[in-house]
């Protein structure tokens, strides 16, 4: 060709890794494929067709972008096949690729793919799932593993009803609400508050637990809060993005030591991502990070509670307008994925906490000694073999290596 740069966009990256050509070069993208070009004589390095490329992958906290190549379709076998290369422009980058060639578009999230027009759920559909989930908080109260809430004036209340004739009680009811009325919950003394989003601190755990467990389960309650920025009044804080790792990792480790403390933090944190009057608020979508990320690290014990814990999810996930239901469709997919997997003994790091929270898979790099690296995503319940495996394959070793 006379003109290969013809209408190639380019951008100023650096390669990361040691080859002879240097660090600075020009990464060309246009309606055939990518060209890796020097820039000072502007000689064309590399030139790859889009079908000759297995994927893209945008480091999601750093600036740089990997592009592998596929191995069945290059002739030589010693070519180089996964370029990895710094660019603050890796967002432009990969549009483009994708505007070009959409084949390569696995690098796209949930959070960045356009809105599509899903299949409408219908009212039945809502009342059957709302109904379910009913049905599970019955079997909780059946199994007598909650306590009972507090209800001081409760005796006050019964006694002066007593005295009301049954039209005024209707008429009462039909001015101020009904707790029967109301969502149709009250069950055994348990109204449909006992299982609502709160803003104040707890008076007492949600589970029957011993007083030592207790106290610690509500403090954990008010670390809740306080990473979803709530204080322990319901006024609004603010804190730093370090001191909200360093809070999680404390309530997941505090409660992934007992199965008690599990099954209270996961009804905690149910009731926190029940029916928020502003669903897609920070402080509600807070709440639901934490329990993606709880789902994608352990799961309840107890049988009752996870299926309390599914029904939850599959309602709310049937939300497909807010941003609570794009969590509770995560969270149900973590769900399913950490379900069979091994009783995890340490706390999610920081990077695995960072990713979940943003609904993107854990990223990480493994560095070689030619100075280049592999970027990997798994899931936080992937074991070290399979990780292994995935890089494995990522480099093109053979399965019975290592």
């Amino acid at each position: 060709m006379q003109y290969p740069l013809y209408g190639t966009t380019m951008f100023a990256v650096s390669y990361r890794g040691y080859w002879s050509y240097g660090n600075s070069l020009i990464l060309g993208v246009n309606c055939e494929g990518i060209i890796l070009i020097k820039p000072d004589d502007k000689f064309v390095l590399y030139e790859f067709r889009y079908a000759e490329v297995e994927s893209i992958m945008l480091d999601p906290s750093d600036s740089f972008i990997t592009i592998s190549l596929n191995r069945h379709t290059s002739t030589s076998t010693d070519q180089q096949r996964c370029f990895v290369f710094e660019t603050a422009q890796k967002n432009e980058i990969g549009s483009l690729i994708v505007s070009y060639y959409p084949a390569l578009s696995n690098w796209i999230t949930e959070n960045e793919v356009p809105p599509k027009k899903s299949k409408g759920i219908t009212n039945e559909d809502r009342v059957r799932l709302h109904h379910n989930l009913v049905v599970c908080r019955r079997h909780l109260v059946d199994a007598e593993i909650l306590r009972k809430p507090q209800d001081p004036s409760g005796g006050f209340l019964r006694n002066t009803l007593r005295r009301l004739s049954k039209h005024r009680l209707e008429k009462l009811r039909a001015e101020h609400g009904s707790p029967m009325h109301d969502h149709g919950e009250t069950y055994k003394g348990f109204p449909h508050a006992y299982w609502a989003f709160s803003r104040q601190a707890l008076p007492q755990s949600l589970s029957k637990l011993p007083d030592q467990e207790e106290q610690a389960m509500l403090q954990v309650f008010n670390s809740i809060l306080t990473y979803a920025g709530l204080g322990q009044n319901g006024e609004t804080v603010q804190r730093a993005e370090d001191e909200h790792i360093t809070l999680i990792q404390s309530i997941m480790d505090r409660c992934m030591r007992k199965e008690s403390l599990l099954n209270e933090l996961y009804l905690q944190l149910i009731k926190q991502t029940t029916d928020h009057p502003d669903p897609n608020s920070r402080v509600n979508l807070r709440h639901w990070a934490l329990l993606s990320l709880a789902c994608s690290v352990i799961l309840p014990p107890q049988k009752v509670v996870r299926k309390y814990l599914l029904g939850h999810l599959k309602r709310c996930a049937s939300d497909f307008i807010t941003e609570e239901g794009k969590y509770a469709r995560f969270a149900e997919k973590c769900f399913f994925k950490t379900q069979g997997t091994r009783r995890r003994q340490w706390p999610p790091s920081r990077e695995e906490i960072i990713c979940t929270i943003n609904r993107r898979p854990i990223y990480a790099r493994f560095h070689f000694m030619d100075g280049q690296y592999h970027s990997v995503e798994f899931h936080p319940s992937s074991t070290s073999r399979e990780v292994m495996e995935i890089v494995k394959k990522k480099i093109g070793l053979q399965e019975n290596a290592l």
